[in-house]
């Protein structure tokens, strides 16, 4: 491990791959929204902004290189912490670009399988997901209950810049439309009847006649009132009133689209 101090950033070479450094990148992607990744580069601009957080990552690096080569030079780590507010840029001993292939089982499981296989995004994943989350030697799966953990997957697969270090993320988008976010009693409060509607299909607003087609015919047939159980009149009426419900949501969004 090396330390370069350059005119206008703080170089960090991390050349060994025994240093384990999950939680940095994590804490990196919780505190620094401007950091830039490319390959094995972790990349944060120049600022007076966040001092707190940038002293603190500088002192946790320090410890990680002082732990590594057995030498602590207080005056190394000094000169590190007055220069914060330069650009910091990590070097990392492999690539941190991997594929989260997504696959969507139904509204409560995920499958994921990451290629290469890589224990740091296992961590990661388990830091958002302490108990729900389920590892094998080559696949995860993901168990998501309440609407909050559904919208955070939601937001993980929305964008590839928020965890796991810039991974792509590839999943189908059939299957994605599939996972329907389940909102709390507030939201529905606030919800137009349209949004609603949406919500009933597990639809998205940018969806065509087609899609919302396909969403129908499968809820329609799942929720038809000759599924249920007969004996039981109670299940009949709720089969019955969410059929309704589904016809409704999807007559108005047709509508909607034209």
């Amino acid at each position: 491990m090396q330390i370069l101090l350059g005119v206008h950033e703080t170089i960090i070479k991390i050349n060994s791959m025994s240093i384990k450094i999950d939680y940095i990148q994590y804490f990196i992607h919780q505190h620094f929204s401007d950091v830039i990744i490319n390959k094995r580069v972790l990349h944060i601009p120049a600022s007076h902004q966040n001092r707190h957080y940038r002293i603190f990552l500088l002192k946790w690096l320090y410890a990680l290189y002082a732990k590594k080569t057995h030498n602590d030079f207080f005056e190394l780590k000094d000169t590190l912490l007055n220069r914060q507010h330069k650009a910091i840029k990590i070097l990392l001993a492999h690539d941190i670009i991997y594929k989260i292939i997504w696959n969507i089982i139904d509204a409560q499981k995920i499958a994921l399988k990451i290629e290469p296989y890589n224990s740091s995004i296992i961590n990661v994943l388990q830091t958002y997901f302490t108990t729900s989350l389920h590892v094998t030697q080559t696949h995860c799966s993901l168990y998501v209950s309440s609407p909050k953990e559904k919208a955070l997957v939601k937001k993980l697969l929305d964008s590839s810049d928020i965890i796991f270090m810039n991974h792509k993320h590839i999943f189908n988008t059939k299957q994605m439309n599939e996972f329907v976010y389940v909102p709390s009693k507030k939201e529905k409060l606030h919800m137009t009847p349209l949004q609603k509607a949406h919500t009933i299909l597990g639809t998205l607003p940018n969806d065509d006649a087609e899609m919302l087609k396909k969403r129908y015919k499968k809820l329609a047939k799942k929720y038809h009132p000759d599924k249920a159980n007969t004996k039981d009149d109670k299940n009949v009426a709720l089969y019955t009133q969410k059929f309704q419900n589904i016809l409704e949501a999807y007559e108005m969004l047709l509508k909607q689209v034209g």
